[in-house]
């Protein structure tokens, strides 16, 4: 008896442990996330850079200022001038740190190169908002 305690003890703690592993290992973005990001993509693509970041980043935790948006805007659009003409996107990874955090790494293909992106997502309760972007021309940063 005193054995299959122990057994049925183990088996749980094994399942238990197999499900806090499935919480931050989940495949595939959370519910609207890769809608935001196409959206995204699809208006760099038209040249409509401000308008892109407004949309993507309207419903971020902490607003980003104003210069803040100028200068990323400019970034983005020194960036996109060397990439060429949009030809679409591709993912490259999905990750969650945890329950509550995931990001999405993304390639904007060009013409002439591509543009790794990273969108940082965040859920304090039940709804995911956004709380970041970076990206990189450095196409050697995908691998590392």
């Amino acid at each position: 008896m005193g054995r299959n305690i122990v057994v049925l003890l183990v088996l749980v703690g094994i399942v238990a442990i197999a499900s806090g592993a499935a919480l931050t290992k989940r495949s595939g973005p959370p519910a609207g996330v890769e809608e935001s990001i196409e959206m995204f993509f699809k208006d760099l693509g038209k040249g409509q850079i401000d308008e892109a970041y407004r949309k993507l980043l309207s419903g971020m935790t902490i607003p980003v200022a104003p210069l803040q948006m100028q200068t990323l805007a400019g970034q983005t659009r020194t960036a996109l001038g060397i990439c060429g003409g949009y030809l679409g996107s591709e993912k490259i990874s999905d990750d969650y740190a945890s329950p509550s955090i995931f990001r999405a790494r993304r390639l904007y293909k060009g013409q002439n190169t591509g543009i790794m992106f990273d969108f940082i997502y965040y859920r304090p309760r039940a709804e995911w908002k956004i709380t970041g972007v970076w990206f990189n021309t450095d196409l050697n940063l995908i691998f590392k």
